[in-house]
């Protein structure tokens, strides 16, 4: 669920050029094991991890079956 969220934070276009992915090394990569893991969540996302991304996932993973 905290992947899918933290992945729709990035342009699937430009990977490596979004902006998200400097965020997302200075928030989680570089933190490493210094932070608990709900700490570094909120850093990436600004926010508490949600369940709508992981839902909305799972919609387009049914339909496509």
């Amino acid at each position: 669920m905290i992947a899918i969220d933290f992945f729709n934070q990035f342009d699937r276009a430009a990977l490596l050029d979004d902006p998200a992915t400097m965020r997302y090394r200075k928030a989680v990569l570089d933190r490493g094991g210094s932070a608990p893991g709900r700490a570094m969540v909120q850093g990436f996302l600004g926010r508490d991890e949600s369940m709508e991304a992981f839902e909305e996932w799972i919609g387009e993973a049914l339909v496509e079956v």
